[in-house]
């Protein structure tokens, strides 16, 4: 093994010290790592390196070699990708980068796995302080839509309005392109979908969708009564009972209908996890 295995082996011998040293510091930092006991085993794709974190009562262990069934297996294809993803401070453009293209893999339970994660990313995100104070009292955050980034501007836990970001002389210089004679440069702020301003509204819509509905005469296993869609009423679901209906919803149109009776979207997000 050369220098950066070795490397990589330093930072995961650090990591317990670097978790006992934040929950000492930081309160919040505490509760969340003692709020879940699970063992994650971490290893390289040449087998080199193989070693597995005990986490147990708010505590942190490392141990070398394989765990025979760990909560999380987070699992590099190499040596760069080990260094990219575990070397602080975090890059997440090459950390997005990694996972896209399955140079760095996390399976095991889903709920355990999240918490990980969470954890790591705390390491750096705890204790950040967010948004700038305005004249007006409230607090003006930097959000990012599926339609652009936008300004929201928050005052006693509710947002009074939106605003596309308009750079100042805090923010990069703008970039400038000469062709053909001429200079071309953008305008100093953050173009969006039309939709993306809308966000307030949907937020606080009379009618907004707060968690599953189901129509009252529709029974996945028994009467569906498709002549009454838009008809009928809706009644609330628990979030298991409406998972249990799209999973057997999408089993059963495979079964009767047929794979390709099933459509998925694939737009520029597709890859993002």
């Amino acid at each position: 093994m050369g220098a950066k295995h070795t490397k990589f082996k330093i930072i995961l011998n650090a990591l317990p010290v670097i978790f006992g040293l934040k929950a000492r510091q930081s309160k919040t930092f505490r509760a969340y790592i003692s709020s879940r006991d699970a063992v994650v085993q971490i290893e390289l794709g040449d087998g080199t390196i193989s070693k597995h974190l005990i986490f147990k009562g708010g505590k942190c262990k490392l141990k070398n070699g394989t765990y025979a069934e760990p909560d999380v297996h987070i699992y590099f294809k190499d040596i760069e990708a080990a260094l990219t993803v575990m070397t602080p401070p975090t890059d997440y453009g090459e950390l997005i980068h990694a996972g896209k293209n399955f140079r760095v893999k996390i399976t095991g339970d889903e709920d355990a796995a999240a918490w990980f994660t969470l954890l790591a990313g705390k390491l750096e995100s705890d204790g950040w302080e967010y948004g700038e104070k305005q004249s007006d009292g409230s607090m003006r955050y930097t959000q990012i839509t599926n339609g652009g980034p936008l300004h929201v501007y928050v005052k006693d836990g509710k947002i009074l309005r939106t605003h596309i970001i308009e750079f100042d002389d805090d923010d990069p210089e703008t970039w400038t392109i000469k062709a053909r004679g001429k200079t071309f440069s953008p305008q100093r702020k953050a173009l969006v979908a039309p939709h993306a301003l809308a966000m307030k509204a949907n937020v606080y819509a009379e009618n907004r969708v707060l968690y599953p509905m189901k129509r009252v005469d529709f029974d996945p296993n028994g009467e569906r009564n498709p002549q009454n869609r838009g008809k009928s009423g809706y009644e609330r679901i628990s979030w298991d009972e409406a998972l249990d209906i799209v999973s057997g919803e999408i089993l059963r149109q495979r079964k009767v209908h047929g794979p390709g009776a099933i459509a998925l979207s694939n737009p520029s997000h597709h890859q993002w996890g």
